[in-house]
């Protein structure tokens, strides 16, 4: 482990992932060890499916993750959320791309809306990861980033240190709201995160979004940690 430090202090164009040296942030070799995913999820059951406007429950919306979190792409997402290595994002977008490209879709009048930070969490970290990627995507589809409407007015603990769902449920429960509803109304929507796990985020966000007047809504993560087969 000490060496990828050592090497990253004699050679500052080094990947983030396997610490070689590369003109980009993130090498070829690390972004062909990213597994991709195909096709869609149920939010609830997570079970795959083939289209987005498929729901084998009700109440779930379709969930599309890029690549599964494993070794390289959660050591990125970590060192671009923690170490502030914001390049990461646009160093990530072939992959974006690639996985994209695997599906046909017609996401014109969508809206692009990355899940916020709350604002003393944003103060903290200095950006909002989710909006990085949410704005690859909102380029990529030539579609409007919304990002200041969806609020996220309390202030909570990590997800990642809550031992189950339920503890996760109750840390977000009435965590966002919608500043300008109007806005929302009879649209659709695309909801962007870095990472799903249980989806408890995700769930509260698109429950007030549908309150607000969504119509259709998606979620798009970067990576996931819940699906075995996707």
């Amino acid at each position: 482990m000490w060496k990828k430090y050592v090497l990253g202090a004699f050679f500052p164009n080094a990947c983030f992932s396997c610490r070689k040296f590369s003109f980009d942030s993130v090498c070829s070799a690390c972004l062909g060890e990213v597994n991709l995913l195909s096709g869609f999820a149920c939010s609830v059951c997570k079970k795959n499916f083939p289209r987005p406007d498929f729901h084998c429950h009700l109440g779930a919306y379709s969930l599309l993750a890029i690549a599964k979190y494993e070794k390289t792409i959660s050591e990125l997402l970590r060192q671009l959320k923690f170490n502030r290595k914001t390049e990461i994002a646009n160093s990530l977008a072939p992959i974006f791309r690639a996985r994209l490209d695997l599906i046909s879709l017609d996401w014109k009048n969508f809206l692009i809306v990355p899940i916020p930070l709350h604002p003393k969490r944003y103060r903290e970290r200095g950006f909002n990861q989710a909006e990085l990627f949410a704005e690859i995507v909102a380029m990529y589809y030539d579609q409007p980033l919304v990002s200041d409407i969806l609020i996220r007015k309390k202030y909570t603990k990590p997800q990642s240190g809550l031992e189950n769902s339920y503890l996760r449920g109750l840390n977000l429960q009435d965590s966002f709201f919608v500043l300008s509803p109007e806005i929302f109304q009879n649209k659709k929507v695309l909801v962007v995160d870095d990472v799903f796990t249980t989806g408890e985020t995700m769930n509260e966000a698109i429950k007030v979004l549908r309150q607000a007047g969504v119509v259709s809504v998606r979620a798009l993560s970067v990576a996931t940690t819940s699906l075995e087969k996707f």
